[in-house]
């Protein structure tokens, strides 16, 4: 149990720490009071245009729309964080600008991140969080658990697809199944450089700083499409050439390039990652492997509890696609169900809410006072969850 009481607290914080996009707000709603992109930018330094304006830094959803005048920045890269003073210039933007929260002292905090996260980088977060912003009291969990928690479920295979890569994990009664976890680095920022080298093919003046790769992000999340024959269509596609308004771009600059085969070829690197140069597994293989960890619960109920959460799962086409590669995976006439509610995106987000209001939530919090008691606080009990 904690030393402190939670009765006297007021509500609790639920941060879904994204990559791309951080999920914050109270708990007990229905969804995030805040969306931020997870950006700082600075102006660009220009000769003729000195002022001191200049100077000002933007943060999250100002900094991606002054995006072309700006140098951004992201606390971080690919695979780990790169500047935790940038994520901590985030979070107090977040916690304290947008959700304003005066007395955070008085709020605990649920945090959530993606399964790529390390060990090491969930303790660095909760440290900064005590000692920084003097949280009283923290609770550490993993997306995938929180996803199926958001659906009122404790039982299922947990299929997140975030920004920086896949997490998959089975769940049984609240606990993940030992070795069932699967990560591949074949998220959304992995379609958005695949679509950004095909473009160039075609069109090779295209940007290649930060500010070209979010311009390509957007054109992903517009354009592209997951193809249940993916080889079939791209056939069809080199015979037949679509000219809807749906397959253009118009950029800053006012020019308009045209979006081909790149729309299909692009996301393709989810379930075929090999043929781009990727050694991680399909997402199809990794459900199977995780699922197949389960020894004490059939697959088959398993297949039916299939959770779709992340911005990744919104490519057009994603559900029909991936039902049947998993279906060549499996045997017989197995039913395979997907849940893909429509607010996947905050579904992490939205399992914390419901989780911090439980009655057991109490006996979960970790205390800032433990922390601080003990130096050299065993930050493993915070991972309940943990693979």
């Amino acid at each position: 149990m904690t030393d402190f009481s939670p009765d006297l607290l007021n509500q609790p914080v639920i941060l879904d720490n994204g990559s791309s996009v951080i999920k914050a707000g109270f708990a007990g709603s229905q969804q995030p009071d805040v969306l931020e992109y997870a950006w700082i930018g600075n102006p660009l330094a220009e000769r003729s245009m000195v002022t001191v304006s200049n100077k000002e830094t933007y943060i999250g959803n100002s900094a991606y729309e002054r995006r072309a005048t700006l140098h951004l920045e992201s606390p971080y890269s690919t695979n780990a964080i790169m500047s935790w003073d940038r994520l901590e210039d985030l979070w107090d933007y977040v916690l304290l600008n947008k959700l304003e929260i005066e007395q955070l002292q008085e709020h605990p905090v649920v945090l959530t991140n993606s399964m790529s996260t390390s060990k090491k980088e969930e303790e660095k977060m909760c440290e900064v969080l005590f000692e920084k912003f003097s949280i009283p009291a923290i609770y550490c969990s993993r997306d995938p658990i929180m996803s199926l928690y958001g659906l009122g479920r404790t039982t299922g295979c947990s299929v997140s697809c975030g920004h920086r890569g896949i997490g998959i994990t089975t769940v049984i009664d609240g606990m993940i199944v030992g070795g069932s976890s699967q990560i591949s680095n074949t998220g959304g920022s992995a379609v958005t450089n695949t679509m950004l080298d095909l473009l160039r093919h075609n069109h090779p003046k295209l940007e290649n700083g930060q500010n070209g790769i979010e311009l390509i992000r957007s054109i992903k999340e517009r354009c592209c499409v997951l193809s249940k024959d993916f080889y079939n269509e791209i056939r069809a596609y080199e015979l037949i050439t679509s000219k809807t308004s749906n397959n253009k771009y118009r950029l800053p600059d006012g020019n308009i390039i045209e979006i081909g085969s790149e729309r299909f070829e692009a996301p393709e690197i989810i379930f075929n990652p090999q043929a781009y140069g990727y050694s991680e597994i399909p997402l199809q293989k990794m459900i199977i492997n995780s699922i197949s960890r389960a020894g004490i619960l059939p697959r088959s109920q398993l297949l039916e509890s299939i959770v779709l959460s992340g911005g990744s799962s919104l490519i057009k086409g994603f559900g029909e696609r991936l039902t049947k590669e998993i279906r060549k995976e499996i045997d017989g006439n197995q039913k395979i169900m997907l849940n893909a509610p429509h607010e996947r995106r905050f579904l992490p987000w939205i399992g914390g809410s419901v989780l911090s209001g439980l009655s057991t939530m109490k006996l979960l919090w970790k205390s800032k006072s433990a922390y601080r008691e003990d130096k050299h606080f065993d930050f493993n009990t915070l991972y309940n969850n943990r693979m």
